[in-house]
């Protein structure tokens, strides 16, 4: 080996995967079995599904234009799919779907900024190989799945939109919180799915940091297209046990 970039271990410890760089050319290892060979392009990053069984990586092409350089490859397959930026790369804990949230690269030439630099998600099923795209989006928050992976939530602000909305699978409902900048960085920490010990229910838990202050929300999450709104349940303010 020339040299060794990332080192995993699988999930169930029984495997060692690392990515790296042997006679001249970019590969990733199961142990000393060449996975996949990128050839002239770069393994920029990789990830393990939670059951072990599956990998996906991204792939940099150097020469293939100034933007969209970053390609997807889920078991071998490679999508057409290229991202100027990914900024979440993650299994959902089923392993039956792959998430990418990024900038998505289009061919097509625009001089709209909003649209150049517009947020996506990739949403890929590593069983069938069909995928879902959502957006664009002026930025997206938090991506996170339930625990059985069947539910999928983040944050998001919409293009000619002031305020964010928690997306939650297909739906999209409107938050009481307004964007202080173009995207609203810092505003946004943390999204989970948790279990309502009341009524047993699944609730979505918001951290959030609004002037200084970080503040938690719990909604009730929505379990059907006919709920329009999600319901704040409850908030807590103050630094500690939040989370």
């Amino acid at each position: 080996m020339d040299k060794i970039s990332d080192i995993q271990f699988s999930p169930d410890g029984k495997d060692l995967y690392f990515s790296g760089i042997q006679d001249g050319m970019s590969r990733l290892f199961k142990s000393n079995e060449v996975l996949y060979d990128a050839e002239t392009s770069e393994i920029i990053s990789f990830r393990i599904s939670p059951n072990s069984s599956d990998y996906a990586l991204l792939r940099r092409d150097n020469h293939y234009h100034r933007r969209g350089k970053d390609q997807i490859i889920i078991n071998d397959q490679e999508y057409s799919d290229r991202f100027v930026e990914a900024k979440e790369f993650f299994f959902s804990p089923d392993s039956r779907k792959l998430v990418i949230v990024g900038i998505q690269y289009d061919d097509e030439s625009t001089d709209d900024p909003n649209k150049e630099n517009a947020e996506y998600i990739h949403v890929y099923n590593t069983q069938n190989g069909e995928k879902d795209i959502s957006g664009p989006y002026r930025s997206i928050h938090c991506p996170t799945f339930n625990e059985d992976g069947s539910r999928l939530a983040c944050i998001v602000l919409k293009t000619g939109e002031n305020n964010f909305f928690l997306k939650v699978d297909e739906e999209e409902y409107k938050l009481d919180i307004a964007s202080k900048g173009r995207k609203g960085e810092k505003v946004f920490l943390g999204l989970k799915f948790s279990i309502n010990e009341s009524d047993n229910k699944e609730v979505l838990e918001i951290m959030t940091n609004r002037n200084n202050r970080i503040e938690k929300k719990v909604f009730a999450v929505p379990n059907s297209k006919e709920e329009k709104e999600v319901i704040r349940m409850w908030r807590q303010e103050g630094e500690e046990g939040l989370f």
